[in-house]
């Protein structure tokens, strides 16, 4: 009798015993997500489970495809990637691990940025030159007008009501860049630069939309900007490389158009086992072949300039048992000639090895004689073979004689050191003053 109440009160015990061990706690959680029309990554808030998604202007919200989604392995999800959303209505993921999470998803079509589609100022020469990408404007003036004291004749953007700071009927003065910012009802803004240069003498053929190609040997022909060798102040490696007695030598410098646009690329290259840089030059060039030939940089001029400015892009190479990154060379240098001398008397220069994949504008300012903002590469060396130069000139107020323009794809071609397959492509080149 006592071993059986002994079981029956084995089993009431049993019989009170709950099963307390809990779920693990397994965070339900979305990394990331792309839909389509998206522009730019989604915004994701893990405080309060909400993501954020900016979609390109016109996009329709009904038919949302979800192109990509990373969240919590362990976890199921709905909708899922490939699932097609309506963004009309509340989008909610649901997440379910051990316990159910959701995720609220906010869509914002944004609305097209507005543009300057006109711009003129009273009196300026041609049209103005319009970069939405870049947001710069540049215009033409005549030499010798007082950019202090200008007005803006013509105004348009898209779209049409919008606001415009500070009013366009209120600035006067563009002796520097005047910024200019749009904003629309909704709150969409965009910035705008405007440059004003003045007009003055231009090197023939530099906006490099008129090229000729040789014709002595076709097999070995070259381009160069122009109508033939004896109009053009420009010259390129290529020209010496031509008279090669056997074709080996490929064109480094050559034209291109994409839709309107043309423009010069130069591109370094080897031949015959010996690296070229794609050079373009104002100057001369002697000799024949590859390496045997002697270049003389510079053109007469007798002008003083402000700046100079153009459109490039850049696709360095790396090259050498260090793993360099190519360098370009831009520059325009003013020279004071007396007799076998030659001095230096201003300088703008711009070299890099940043690669710039689309087309950018490029404004570089002169220095008149020596300046401690230049570098060591930029100094006037007496020994350089291609560009010998005894020194600056003592009146940095002087009137040159003459000046040098020199575009390089690598840097350090002179070296026979460059990257093959390194491109630079140039456009629009123009001297201010």
């Amino acid at each position: 009798m006592r071993q059986i109440l002994a079981l029956i009160f084995l089993f009431s015990l049993c019989a009170c015993i709950k099963n307390d061990i809990p779920y693990p706690i397994v965070p339900g959680d979305i990394y990331h997500i792309s839909l389509q029309g998206q522009e730019g990554e989604a915004r994701i808030f893990a405080n309060n489970r909400t993501i954020e998604v900016d979609l390109r202007p016109g996009t329709s919200l009904n038919a949302l495809k979800i192109l990509e989604l990373d969240y919590t392995p362990e976890a199921t999800i709905f909708p899922q990637k490939n699932d097609t959303i309506d963004g009309r209505n509340l989008v909610v993921f649901k997440l379910n691990t051990y316990q159910e999470y959701l995720w609220e998803l906010k869509l914002k079509v944004l609305e097209d940025l507005p543009e300057i589609t006109t711009f003129f100022i009273d009196g300026q020469i041609g049209e103005s030159q319009i970069n939405h990408e870049s947001g710069i404007i540049r215009l033409t003036m005549p030499y010798g007008t007082d950019l202090s004291n200008l007005s803006i004749s013509n105004i348009l953007t898209s779209p049409e009501e919008i606001t415009i700071l500070p009013e366009p009927a209120q600035i006067r003065d563009f002796s520097e860049p005047v910024l200019l910012k749009l904003t629309t009802g909704q709150g969409a803004s965009r910035e705008y630069q405007i440059i004003v240069h003045y007009d003055g003498l231009q090197l023939p053929y530099s906006s490099f939309d008129q090229w000729f190609t040789s014709s002595d040997n076709p097999s070995r022909s070259y381009q160069l900007p122009g109508n033939s060798l004896e109009d053009s102040p420009w010259r390129s490696g290529d020209v010496g490389a031509s008279q090669l007695i056997f074709p080996a030598y490929p064109g480094t410098v050559y034209h291109q158009q994409s839709g309107s646009s043309h423009y010069a690329r130069l591109e370094t290259k080897t031949a015959a086992g010996v690296l070229a840089s794609g050079s373009l030059f104002a100057g001369h060039i002697q000799g024949s072949g590859i390496a045997n030939v002697q270049i003389d940089f510079g053109i007469p001029f007798t002008n003083r300039l402000k700046s100079f400015q153009l459109d490039y892009r850049y696709l360095p190479q790396v090259y050498g048992e260090e793993s360099e990154t190519d360098l370009c060379d831009i520059y325009v240098l003013l020279q004071v000639r007396e007799g076998e001398k030659r001095y230096r008397l201003a300088t703008g220069w711009f070299r890099s090895s940043a690669t710039v994949s689309t087309w950018s504008p490029l404004d570089i300012a002169l220095d008149y004689g020596s300046s401690a903002t230049l570098e060591g590469f930029m100094q006037p060396n007496p020994d350089n073979e291609n560009l010998p130069e005894a020194g600056f000139y003592f009146d940095p107020s002087a009137t040159p004689t003459h000046i040098v323009v020199v575009f390089a794809s690598s840097a350090y071609g002179d070296d026979y050191k460059g990257g093959v397959g390194t491109t630079l492509d140039i456009r629009n080149f123009k001297l201010n003053y």
